[in-house]
């Protein structure tokens, strides 16, 4: 009669463990898609502190070193696409910029887990942005038009499945 308590007790302990790690799981996977968690982790992510080596992208530890920082990454692409150097700090350091891309992140993986379409940006929403850059009414364009461009193209591969 023990030994069967002592297996009633253990198979009942096995499964509330089983139970509470289920439940932990859940509400950790709640609180990576939440509205705002991509959005505030954006806004205390540090760029200069994370090595493109710790996130395993080899392209970029090929082109930049080993010791090369999602900063230095970004800089440097940026600079390559004509961006001057006061700008690019501009870009990295804007807590308005910061925002508009986590709440974009956050509508995209809301979009690819439930199957939905992201909705496109307008030039307004472009504007408040990227208001720390001064760039011209074309230039505003083009980068709304770009990103439409971005978010048809992720619409298409969710319709079609293909995406995530």
């Amino acid at each position: 009669m023990k030994t069967l308590g002592k297996l009633l007790a253990s198979l009942y302990s096995f499964c509330f463990t089983f139970l509470l790690l289920v439940f932990l799981v859940f509400f950790f996977i709640r609180g990576l898609t939440t509205q705002n968690f991509w959005t505030n982790a954006l806004k205390e992510m540090d760029f200069s502190q994370i090595k493109v080596k710790d996130y395993g992208l080899d392209d970029y530890i090929k082109k930049y070193g080993e010791n090369a920082t999602i900063e230095d990454v970004i800089t440097i692409e940026l600079e390559n696409a004509g961006i001057d150097t006061e700008s690019v700090n501009k870009i990295l350091n804007d807590e308005s910029i910061r925002e508009f891309v986590g709440s974009k992140a956050n509508e995209i993986i809301d979009a690819a887990m439930n199957k939905k379409e992201v909705g496109e940006v307008t030039e307004t929403e472009i504007k408040e942005a990227l208001n720390v850059l001064n760039l011209s009414d074309e230039e505003y364009q083009e980068v709304t038009d770009f990103i439409n461009e971005v978010i048809t193209q992720f619409n298409t591969e969710v319709k079609d499945g293909s995406s995530l």
